[in-house]
């Protein structure tokens, strides 16, 4: 009996052993799901985290947002804490010309150098722009046209009132941009930029976007935008803005201004400068074909006798003037070729050659238009002394 009893105590202690181990073991799984549960939570909310601290950074490393209430006031100091440089990039850049004119000119009387890049207005991008921004019942207003004939006003005025025509130069491009920039000596230290980035929708004016500095101590940042200028700049086209020659010129002096040169264009009737003694010899027969091969143009074109005669006697006569309307276009064509040609034509044909030719051109100029030539920058110093040395030979 006594076995029993004792058999029965043992298996009942075993069973309560047994209970209390399951019941341990279930606990204690209980209290593993309760800490996953706790880890997953403090994994999603680092995650939270993280993706805040990134956007922060993100933020962050655009630069600093200003209020636009303050924008003028840093816009200002931006340009007249330069030293060296300033870089202007914009679709008419109207804002920074109206608000800094005055603080541009003194930067460039104190001797620095200021770069514009404006949207060509007769590229696809600024006509597309035009229609997003001004368009209403199929018609435009012209504002953006007015704005960007703004913006060249102010560079005449910057360049005439500064005196300093070689320390402003203007370019425009045909790829419309994303942002406006304002930079602020690039090459040093201190360097400073201002980014506009354009709203969405696109129909919205640049200028209602962000605006945000960002300082060269930021300098992946810094030259990041710095490189995105300077892609631009390297292709995009020069623009002359010192002198339009005659604005309001009639429909035969734009025939034959765009006329002109086209026997050139023409390879089994172009005259060959290796044929003639002299350039003045070369030229007159390059006139008189390029003037004969106009008015068999100008006859097929059944436009009246007498523009098709006014053609012809300026393309005639185009590289030697002789009355005020040729003369417009002599010294257009002669300016031309020293500001849009001439880098190339060192190219091809080499020093000695180019010599001969630039002396040959800048003789024939009048005195405000030598002036402007020897204004001309090329970024080439072989170049530039040429000219220098040209210049000089044609004063004597």
């Amino acid at each position: 009996m006594w076995e029993w009893i004792a058999f029965a105590a043992g298996t009942g202690f075993g069973i309560m052993g047994l209970a209390a181990y399951i019941k341990t073991n279930l606990e204690s799984k209980q209290r593993e799901k309760d800490l996953q549960v706790k880890i997953e939570k403090l994994e999603e909310r680092s995650r939270q985290k993280e993706k805040e601290l990134q956007y922060r950074i993100g933020e962050l490393m655009k630069g600093q947002i200003i209020d636009p209430r303050l924008l003028i006031t840093r816009e200002k100091d931006l340009i007249n804490s330069s030293s060296e440089d300033i870089w202007i990039l914009g679709i008419n850049a109207l804002g920074v010309f109206h608000e800094s004119f005055e603080d541009i000119i003194r930067f460039i009387k104190n001797g620095g150098k200021a770069r514009v890049l404006l949207l060509n207005p007769e590229s696809e991008a600024f006509k597309q722009r035009e229609k997003r921004e001004e368009g209403i019942n199929g018609e435009k207003s012209g504002r953006l046209r007015a704005e960007y004939a703004t913006s060249i006003a102010f560079c005449k005025d910057i360049i005439r009132l500064s005196n300093k025509r070689k320390s402003l130069d203007l370019r425009v491009y045909n790829k419309e941009p994303k942002v406006a920039l304002l930079v602020a000596d690039p090459k040093r230290d201190t360097g400073m930029l201002h980014v506009n980035e354009y709203p969405s929708p696109e129909s919205a004016r640049g200028y209602v976007g962000e605006h945000r500095f960002i300082p060269k101590q930021w300098p992946d940042i810094f030259q990041k935008w710095v490189n995105a200028y300077e892609a631009i700049w390297d292709k995009s086209k020069k623009k002359l803005i010192c002198r339009e020659l005659n604005p309001d010129a009639d429909d035969a002096l734009k025939i034959a201004a765009l006329g002109h040169d086209i026997e050139r264009a023409i390879e089994e009737r172009k005259v060959r400068r290796e044929d003639y003694k002299n350039y003045d010899e070369f030229k007159e027969a390059h006139a008189s074909n390029s003037a004969k091969i106009m008015a068999e143009i100008m006859r097929e074109c059944s436009i009246s006798t007498k523009l098709a005669d006014d053609i012809f006697f300026l393309v005639r006569h185009h590289e030697t003037g002789g009355t005020r309307r040729v003369d417009i276009l002599r010294d257009a064509d002669t300016i031309s070729f020293f500001h849009v040609n001439l880098p190339y034509y060192f190219i091809r044909n080499g020093v000695e050659e180019t010599k001969k030719r630039c002396l040959w051109g800048y003789r024939k100029l009048p005195g405000n238009l030598k002036k402007v030539v020897a204004e001309f920058d090329y970024q080439n110093k072989e170049l530039e002394l040429l000219i220098r040395t040209c210049t000089g030979w044609g004063e004597e």
